[in-house]
């Protein structure tokens, strides 16, 4: 799963294509080709992004445009 993941990350990067675009569908293959299901792969990302600390980012971004505008 790791060697997917590095060649095609490596491959996508050499022939220009922007590094988030790379690491997105580098990721998706190797999601693919992992012999985990798929579901069990789905839920751990969702209880990853479920934390308040992650809620801190795009809280913090709101309240510095607000701040922006307000003045």
């Amino acid at each position: 799963m790791l060697t997917i993941l590095v060649v095609a990350f490596v491959f996508l990067a050499l022939i220009g294509m922007p590094i988030a675009i790379a690491l997105g569908i580098s990721s998706a293959l190797a999601l693919v080709f992992s012999p985990y299901p798929t579901v069990a792969a789905v839920q751990k990302m969702l209880t990853g992004i479920d934390s308040y600390t992650l809620l801190a980012i795009p809280l913090f971004i709101l309240a510095g445009q607000l701040m922006n505008v307000g003045g």
